[in-house]
């Protein structure tokens, strides 16, 4: 109690361009606030400044192209969710953004800092817990079990990524813009992430003083079919899948099926999208496919749960989305 604590100093950004400068000199980027606001209390891991890109109004779009849709990183997450043309269009994203935390944090989270969040891990976000990301040797949490814990690719972290957006994101193939002082970057949404078997510390796209700005979705293509469900554990999403596939006379030719909270990064499920090609697209089909997914990996002690959760939502992404009788 008697400690002093250094709080950063804090900077409103009047343009992208002063933003992305004050990043690329340590600057930490917050909108909404409301995962910084919890990681301030971490000393350790408290930035010495933060730049505020809340007033950047070409950040809060929602562009409609010839192409698709570019998804502004400052469109909150309760704006996503009641747009028309995402509900029209891309009714699985809606969804996602629906389920995402409480009402009230939806009206400030941005759809940026649902994507660029870090781990729910009770290890990592604990003042003076021992974690790998914060310079430990190895995780702490890999021979215990939290409902925010990882079923897969656990080598190098325990924690599960939390993100209601990003794996809906990557199974319809969203690219992201970011911007830095070296001009703009166009990446695939997933490498937003660390790669399996990765420690690295939190999601960047090419360098930590990137700003992501915008997320462009295609138009979905004739024939195509995408879903999203998830169950939460308390305001937390810990256990989501969703999927794009497309399908002709019921029969499923391609699918993209990403899994949510089960690894440190989303997890393409590439064992779910091989049992579901050929076969006859019903929630039974997606659930067997999600259980073969699982049946890869040896399940951690105490994570039964967890798998249940997976193929339950399976059974109903359906259902609730576009739906397939």
């Amino acid at each position: 109690m008697s400690r002093t604590r250094a709080y950063p100093e804090w900077h409103l950004a009047s343009s992208l361009a002063e933003a992305t400068w004050r990043a690329f000199q340590g600057a930490a980027v917050v909108a909404g606030g409301v995962d910084l606001g919890e990681r301030l209390r971490l000393v350790r891991r408290a930035p010495r400044s933060i730049v505020c890109i809340r007033g950047l109004a070409e950040l809060r779009r929602l562009d409609v192209r010839t192409d698709g849709v570019c998804i502004g990183t400052l469109v909150t997450l309760q704006e996503l969710a009641q747009s028309p043309l995402v509900l029209e269009r891309f009714p699985a994203l809606a969804r996602a953004a629906g389920l995402a935390a409480t009402p009230a944090v939806r009206e400030v989270a941005t759809v940026g800092g649902n994507l660029m969040q870090y781990p729910r891990c009770w290890q990592l976000r604990t003042e003076g817990r021992p974690c790998r990301r914060s310079g430990a040797g190895r995780c702490h949490s890999d021979g215990s079990w939290r409902a925010d814990g990882a079923l897969f690719d656990r080598r190098a972290c325990a924690s599960a990524h939390p993100s209601s957006l990003a794996p809906v994101l990557i199974a319809l193939g969203a690219r992201a813009e970011a911007h830095s002082v070296s001009g703009l970057v166009r990446v695939p949404l997933d490498r937003l992430y660390p790669p399996r078997r990765s420690s690295a510390g939190r999601p960047v796209c090419t360098t930590p003083a990137d700003i992501l700005t915008c997320i462009h979705l295609r138009w979905p293509a004739p024939g195509a079919v995408t879903f999203f469900d998830a169950r939460r554990t308390g305001d937390t999403v810990t256990a989501a899948v969703a999927g794009s596939v497309q399908v002709r006379d019921q029969v499923v030719e391609a699918a993209r099926i990403v899994l949510g909270g089960v690894a440190p990064s989303p997890w393409r499920a590439r064992a779910a999208e091989a049992r579901l090609v050929g076969a006859r697209l019903c929630p039974a089909a997606l659930r067997d496919a999600v259980h073969a997914e699982l049946a890869i990996a040896p399940a951690p002690a105490g994570s039964a749960a967890k798998a249940r959760d997976l193929q339950s939502a399976a059974l109903t992404a359906l259902r609730v989305g576009e739906g397939v009788s």
